[in-house]
Parts: C-alpha cells; sequence; structure tokens
C-alpha cells in the first residue's frame, strides 16, 4: 500500500436518467502538482487546485509554501460561489492579479480551480509600448515647436526688414 496522498473521486453511471453504478478511483496528488507544473506557468502567474474545503491540493508557484494549507478567509467564499467569476485581488503570495475562478458546483467539478495572471506581466508590454508613445509624442511636439521658432523667426525678420526698404 502506498503512502502517496490520494484525492479519492467517485463518479456515478447514469443509465437513462438513474443511477446504475458509481466508479470509485483516487488521483495521487504529487501526480497533480505535476501536470501543473509541467504544464509551465508564466512568472507572476499562478494556478490552484483545491477541494471543497478550501484546502489548496496543488499550486504553482510555491506549492511548498501553499499545498496542504487552506485557502484564506478573503478567497474561501470563491470556492461555493454561484458561478465562474474574474476578478483582481492581491493574492496569498503577495502579488496583485487577475483571477479566473471556477467554483465547485454541484454536479459538476467536485475541485475549485483558479488560475491568476500577473497584473505587472500582463500590462508589461502595454506600458512599455505607453511609454515609448509618450516619448515620442512629446519628441514630435518638440520638433514642432522648435521648427515652428526657427522657421517663424526668420520668415518674420525677412518680412520686416522687406517692409522697412
Amino acid at each position: 500500500m502506498s503512502e502517496a496522498a490520494v484525492l479519492p473521486v467517485a463518479m456515478p453511471v447514469v443509465v437513462e436518467g438513474t443511477s446504475r453504478a458509481v466508479v470509485v478511483s483516487g488521483v495521487k496528488l504529487d501526480w497533480l502538482q505535476n501536470r501543473i507544473a509541467e504544464r509551465g506557468v508564466s512568472p507572476g502567474n499562478a494556478v490552484t487546485i483545491a477541494d471543497s474545503s478550501g484546502t489548496i491540493l496543488a499550486r504553482v508557484p510555491y506549492p511548498e509554501r501553499f499545498v496542504g494549507t487552506v485557502i484564506p478567509d478573503d478567497f474561501l467564499k470563491l470556492v461555493h460561489a454561484d458561478r465562474p467569476g474574474v476578478l483582481e485581488v492581491t493574492s496569498q503570495d503577495g502579488t496583485d492579479r487577475v483571477l479566473g475562478y471556477r467554483p465547485i458546483a454541484p454536479g459538476g467539478s467536485p475541485l475549485y480551480v483558479s488560475a491568476g495572471f500577473s497584473k505587472a506581466e500582463a500590462f508589461a508590454p502595454i506600458d512599455r509600448a505607453t511609454t515609448v508613445n509618450m516619448v515620442a509624442i512629446a519628441a514630435g511636439v518638440l520638433v514642432a515647436f522648435m521648427a515652428a521658432f526657427i522657421i517663424g523667426s526668420r520668415f518674420l525678420i525677412s518680412l520686416s526688414f522687406r517692409s522697412r526698404g
């Protein structure tokens, strides 16, 4: 017998609207954790899987810090929310994220799943493009003013000499 942590899973076999049997199995939690880690999570992002009590079964990043702990009270309401959703949060690890979550639903998934995207990472390309564009606009305005000043002063000086002569 294995000492590995296992998540028991039971699914009814429904035939013509009647439950005829139940299929029972188990998912090794280290296998689940490895599958999430293998898929890769971009820096600053996070994936969390929890059971109906809010106990974290798998998490990337920092599984050693979070697996086996309970989701904090501020987020526990999401585990049994009425429907999936998206919100902005400051995550357990202190990162500002846009969090998409799928709660446990009767007749649906027996697990809570959330995926958070770091706002800093997600908006970095937009922030860089905005900065570059603002600098380009400022440079364009400066060049336009300098050109107007140089051309305007020469044109006005030429006109003033002609009108006196």
